[in-house]
């Protein structure tokens, strides 16, 4: 929801500051997206985590190879063994 002026307003300095305000519109878009798109830019360049101290990675199931599901297995077993 946005606040609407009033274009009725009794007090003349309002309406002086709703006219400063339809005029400085364009300057604060401007700014608005520039902000917009720099953070988007320091998101991109920055990654999340730079250390990865557990080796964590994701990867389309179509890329793991034999050995990766073969230690996934192995750690699950030990996993499992340690749980009972």
């Amino acid at each position: 929801m946005e606040m609407k002026p009033n274009s009725q307003c009794s007090n003349a300095a309002c309406l002086e500051r709703q006219k400063e305000y339809v005029l400085a519109q364009p300057t604060r878009d401007a700014a608005a997206k520039a902000k917009a798109d720099s953070e988007a830019l320091s998101v991109a360049e920055n990654p999340v985590h730079a250390d990865n101290e557990w080796n964590i990675s994701v990867v389309d199931d179509d890329e793991v190879d034999g050995a990766d599901v073969r230690f996934q297995v192995s750690f699950l077993k030990v996993l499992f063994m340690s749980c009972q």
